[in-house]
């Protein structure tokens, strides 16, 4: 008998469909699409797929990445390294222009050499006489003059000069070299002349009769370039090309950044009629709907999870390109408006499929929260909470800004805001180069760290703070030009962190250009905890007022309390044990409140005096497990985390210290003073047995779900708010 072949085994089993993607339309949507799997075998590593067409795909560790990753990056180095602006200029329409020039049968330039030129005078003009004319060696500096004086294109797009002959200069009659007056007869040498006639001919610009004398009113012919199909192609992510995205938006925007911006567009929408009556094209969309999409980067978990991030180069790269445009703004504006509308409404699926994968097992009704706050209380928890201890929470990535008019009459203003913009240096590229990446079923799969469902819910609501900021930069700028009788951006305030000194005055423009504040909607939404208090009832209850026990769930337990909050108590009901004072309280929730009080009048009189007191949505409650191991008192503890953005701390708190201690060292955005940052804190409450700690547990966790679901749900309604 002949060995069984050995089945494929999948890798990837995809928790929802792919987000960004088009929605089915074959009314099948309980089964997802996608299930990539790689073959066991040893003949091969193909990738299958589960699709309806049956097409099998290549995985990239089939497809040798290096010679493509190598190419980018030295496209990269060449237009960080290279000054002369007409190498680039050449080397942009080999790359960008939607047009190159045929391989073969194209038009030939050639010519015999002239290495004089005569010498130019005062104010440009040569002597008269033909005996007085004096002769110098044909060089790029004398040559360049010429040109640009006598070709309008030169001082609009400056080519290479050393080779176009000017024509008669100052009445100096030229002999010509030949009876035909053909393209052969007006130019001596240029480099890449096809590529000259590209830029010329093919870029929308309104060329004078002496610029189309170079060829005779001749062009070569065309055929769509294929490196700028490749190229759009890496930006957007296409298929296999997913895995050269990052190094792809490195390349173009380093050539964005080497030349003025009017060329680039120039030649990257060559296509495009300079026709104000007409909308945006076809070719101009399909790339401005590229580089759109290269904004957000997608991938995929091995435990098939869908993380994102924000790529603050590709939104660098689209803004310097488009953001001059009225035409191309508002498109753009369309588009990443239904991209953020995507994101949030992909992030809104999360809660759901974190919890069924949680409960898989379970009966349906074995849940400690109702189903009515889950998804809301999980959504906040998506933004305040750590997915591990050396990563930052999604609402750690903002900052403080202040926004003020550039002639300082106006108040400054204070927002929250993040830097949506970014530019990318060769050591970055360099980075990015030695990355390895894996793409399976033309999805790019990152490895898979902690709790990897919550990590991934982290990186969309992050992503989603992102997109609102950069969504409302869009929008401003579309609106300075709706407000100005002509097409000029010009901002009347200015965005700067709250730290920047007058001196960083040099940086201020390109720093106020790369930064975004949040709407006011979903700052307020999210990080105004000091809410409406008009009737008072929101107060925080006072240190020392007097609060009832009487028809509350009040707890009775024991805290330890250091000498620096000795003077929070009367003495009456506290206990001094090996030199550790221990402290009677009881735990109760007032409105949005957690209060711990210090019995009145040794808790006989129904009344207690508050201590402190804290925000039910800042608190974490979690069992102590470890106390129950080799202890013989029934005495239990619960473990009470506090999180604000406050940075003070509340009393019988203590500082998180291994949540200090890495503060340094945490992936996400290193900010500063300028950077909101949650202080951590934590205290322990001893309670009677574990009975009493587990009714406390099941309570003030209820309340505490309640209130972090309160929040989720106004982040949810700004989340989705059109």
């Amino acid at each position: 008998k002949h060995p069984r072949r050995r089945q494929r085994k999948p890798t990837i089993s995809l928790q929802s469909p792919p987000p960004f993607s088009p929605k089915p339309t074959d009314g099948v949507s309980s089964k997802f699409e996608k299930e990539a799997t790689i073959s066991n075998d040893a003949e091969s590593d193909s990738i299958s797929t589960n699709t309806s067409n049956g097409k099998d795909l290549h995985s990239s560790d089939e497809m040798d990445l290096a010679p493509s990753k190598t190419a980018l990056f030295g496209l990269s180095v060449i237009f960080h390294a290279v000054s002369n602006a007409t190498f680039c200029h050449l080397l942009l329409t080999a790359l960008l222009h939607p047009l190159s020039p045929e391989a073969s049968g194209g038009l030939v330039i050639i010519c015999p050499p002239q290495i004089t030129l005569p010498v130019e005078a005062v104010e440009g003009k040569v002597a008269v006489a033909p005996d007085d004319v004096q002769i110098e060696i044909r060089m790029e500096e004398n040559q360049t003059r010429l040109s640009k004086r006598n070709e309008d294109f030169q001082q609009i797009v400056p080519v290479y000069n050393f080779g176009t002959k000017p024509e008669s200069v100052s009445g100096v009659k030229e002999e010509k070299e030949s009876n035909n007056d053909d393209a052969t007869n007006t130019c001596i040498f240029i480099l890449a002349p096809a590529l000259v006639d590209m830029l010329r001919n093919h870029t929308g610009l309104a060329i004078s009769d002496k610029a189309s004398n170079f060829t005779g009113g001749k062009s070569s012919s065309t055929r769509p370039n294929p490196y700028r199909n490749i190229l759009i192609s890496a930006i957007k992510g296409s298929e296999e090309m997913v895995s050269l995205q990052s190094l792809a938006v490195a390349a173009v925007q380093s050539a964005l950044l080497s030349v003025d911006k009017s060329v680039f567009k120039r030649i990257l929408f060559a296509s495009k009629q300079i026709d104000e009556s007409s909308d945006i094209d076809e070719c101009v969309a399909e790339t401005v709907r590229s580089l759109c999409q290269s904004v957000v980067n997608k991938s995929v978990t091995y435990d098939g999870w869908w993380k994102v991030k924000f790529n603050a180069a590709a939104a660098r790269t689209l803004m310097d390109i488009v953001s001059s445009d009225f035409d191309s703004l508002r498109f753009v504006n369309d588009i990443m408006t239904d991209i953020r509308e995507e994101a949030a409404e992909y992030l809104m699926t999360l809660p759901s499929q974190i919890d069924a994968k949680s409960r898989q097992g379970d009966s349906p009704n074995n849940s400690s929260h109702s189903k009515e706050h889950l998804d809301s209380w999980l959504l906040d928890r998506f933004y305040f909470d750590q997915p591990d201890k050396s990563t930052n929470s999604a609402v750690e990535s903002v900052c403080y800004l202040k926004e003020e008019a550039k002639d300082g009459d106006s108040k400054v203003q204070y927002r929250y805001g993040l830097q949506v913009l970014s530019t990318i240096s060769v050591m970055k590229s360099t980075d990015i180069l030695c990355e390895s990446s894996r793409v399976v079923e033309n999805m790019l799969v990152s490895e898979s760290s902690g709790n990897t469902p919550f990590h991934c819910a982290a990186s969309w609501a992050v992503a989603c703070l992102y997109l609102d900021a950069f969504c409302i930069k869009i929008a401003k700028l579309k609106a300075s030009f709706e407000d100005k009788s002509e097409n000029c951006l010009s901002p009347q305030r200015q965005l700067s962190y709250i730290s920047a000194s007058p001196s960083d005055d040099a940086l201020e423009s390109d720093l106020s250009m790369s930064l975004a504040h949040l709407s006011s909607k979903f700052a307020i939404a999210m990080l105004d905890e000091v809410e409406s208090s008009e009737t008072g009832k929101g107060d925080a209850p006072t240190h020392g007022s007097v609060v009832g026990l009487i028809g509350k769930a009040a707890f009775p337990c024991v805290c330890e309390v250091s000498s620096s909050f000795s003077y929070l108590f009367t003495g009456r009901s506290s206990v001094l044990s090996e030199g550790i004072q221990w402290q009677s309280l009881y735990l109760l929730v007032v409105g949005k409140w957690a209060v711990l009080a210090e019995p009145e009048r040794g808790g006989t009189g129904g009344e207690g005096r508050v201590i402190t007191s804290c925000r039910l949505s800042c608190l974490a409650l979690r069992r102590d497990t470890s106390s129950q191991a080799n202890n013989n008192s029934p005495a239990r503890r619960l473990l009470v985390a506090h999180a604000s953005l406050d940075p003070h701390l509340p009393a019988l708190f203590s500082l998180d210290a291994s949540s200090s201690r890495r503060s340094n060292s945490r992936r996400g955005p290193s900010l500063g003073p300028d950077g909101l940052r949650l202080t951590r804190s934590r205290m322990d409450l001893w309670f009677e047995d574990s009975n009493a700690a587990g009714h406390a547990y099941k309570v003030l966790s209820s309340k505490i779900a309640k209130a972090r679901a309160k929040r989720g749900g106004n982040i949810k309604a700004a989340l989705l708010a059109r």
